[in-house]
């Protein structure tokens, strides 16, 4: 049995950003952008993060990911890009793409240079 999505839960708002090929008149070359695509209602689930070192450089790396959850929609993929408190997510994983449920969950993750 299916919960029903309440709207009072999803009390964050994140944009959601899709990626483009902008050519560029004064270089001549195509530069990669993000545009703003759609805006979606969430709820933050859970926080991952993660301190990722390389053995080589002995560097850090961090690895933030958040879970969120929102109403079904079919508008949400891997391809996209989620803007939230200010930082950039990956799409990485998305939930129910089948419309079973009438809540979808996906996670969203961004690495972060540590320093060396």
């Amino acid at each position: 049995m299916s919960r029903r999505a309440k709207s009072s839960d999803m009390r964050n708002k994140v944009g959601v950003y899709k990626h483009i090929n902008v050519r560029n008149k004064d270089r001549g070359t195509i530069e990669q952008k993000w545009i703003k695509d759609f805006d979606l209602w969430v709820r933050e689930l859970t926080v991952f993060r993660e301190q990722l070192e390389n053995v080589i450089s002995g560097a850090e790396t961090l690895r933030d990911r958040k879970e969120f959850e929102t109403r079904y929609t079919t508008k949400l993929n891997s391809a996209h890009r989620v803007l939230y408190q200010g930082k950039l997510y990956r799409v990485s994983i998305v939930g129910d793409t089948e419309g079973t449920m009438d809540r979808i969950r996906f996670i969203g993750e961004a690495i972060e240079d540590g320093g060396a």
